[in-house]
């Protein structure tokens, strides 16, 4: 054989080995093709780029657990848009993959977060927080009563939340009485800030309006958290602590003073002598609270046929007037009157 033969076989060889190798090599590319894609995804999923690399699980199908990965980033990327409150770009993604997980929950929430009910309660958080904040500048600055800048920058605490909140008056709830309580909060706001002018007016009535619109406004704070989901930063949550036990005190208050009212509404006075001129009354009332009154008695106002008051009467005083204990209350008056309409005074230590 030839060397020029010899060569050309070897030649041939060559390009026969050559051609092996790259079609296996093709082969391979293609065989490992969905490996590297997955390799590709995971990179992508333990940087977090959980968009980029739902893409790349979606293209991968039933390729190992592609699928679950796939439905895995569209929940973690929906999450980071919820958390940036992009509600609706959230609920687009979280649409993607219903069933899996908490979606529908999730789904429902991004919805309740875009309308005006998830609208005004994240409001409502933001000024409460912002009036907070400012209150507590006050506080730094050692702006209290008494400070020439007072009701000006009391005014401005409010004012901050008022701001935020008080567009919410004219819109459209879902939940109407939610619609209702919003409506009544903004109120309480706005007479807030009407209070403060009496300030240097009427020093008592400033304080007695501004604590029963605080008592008020506690009981309906406190309602926002227990009925809506009330969220602050953790910074405040001491803040909405202190609305929610005066909340509390307030509630006992309120109960108090309906038991007294129902010891008011049943006690009766009826003429026990007469001696020229001068009647004596007397009524019977039992403490049916769990209270012991220092001191408890009636202020009695007597009425004409014609509903005018004739004149108010005073009863003896009931002293450490225990819980079930019944007592006498008497008034002497030498006026004549159709009715009466008794009001208790008491204090309790």
């Amino acid at each position: 054989m030839s060397g020029k033969s010899k060569s050309n076989k070897k030649l041939i060889i060559i390009i026969i080995i050559a051609v092996i190798l790259i079609v296996g090599g093709i082969a391979v590319y293609f065989m490992t093709q969905d490996l590297r894609a997955y390799n590709s995804a995971e990179k992508l999923l333990e940087s977090k780029k959980y968009l980029q690399a739902s893409e790349e699980y979606s293209k991968l199908a039933d390729y190992k657990d592609s699928s679950e990965k796939y439905q895995q980033c569209i929940y973690s990327h929906a999450s980071e848009l919820y958390n940036n409150q992009e509600y609706g770009k959230a609920e687009e993604q979280y649409s993607k993959i219903n069933g899996y997980k908490d979606v529908d929950e999730k789904i429902k929430d991004c919805q309740y977060q875009q309308s005006v009910d998830g609208q005004f309660m994240r409001a409502l958080s933001t000024g409460l927080e912002t009036r907070w904040n400012m209150s507590d500048n006050m506080d730094k600055n050692g702006i209290y009563e008494g400070h020439t800048d007072f009701t000006k920058s009391l005014k401005e605490c409010v004012q901050a939340e008022l701001s935020v909140l008080e567009p919410f008056s004219e819109q459209k709830f879902n939940d109407k009485k939610l619609e209702e309580k919003v409506k009544s909060y903004i109120d309480i706001l706005q007479n807030s800030l009407k209070t403060i002018d009496y300030y240097t007016l009427d020093y008592t009535k400033y304080s007695a309006d501004w604590n029963s619109q605080y008592e008020k406004r506690s009981q309906s704070i406190r309602d926002f958290l227990d009925s809506y989901g009330l969220e602050v930063n953790n910074k405040y949550k001491s803040y909405l602590g202190e609305f929610i036990t005066n909340a509390t005190v307030v509630d006992e208050k309120d109960m108090l003073k309906s038991e007294i009212d129902n010891i008011c509404s049943s006690v009766s006075f009826d003429m026990i002598k007469d001696e020229y001129g001068w009647k004596i009354y007397q009524a019977t009332a039992t403490n049916t609270t769990d209270k012991t009154f220092d001191y408890f008695y009636f202020s009695v106002d007597l009425i004409a046929e014609d509903g005018t008051i004739v004149f108010t009467a005073t009863t003896n005083q009931i002293t450490d007037f225990a819980p079930d204990s019944t007592a006498n209350f008497e008034f002497t008056i030498d006026k004549e009157f159709s009715s009466t309409n008794a009001k208790a005074e008491y204090f309790i230590q």
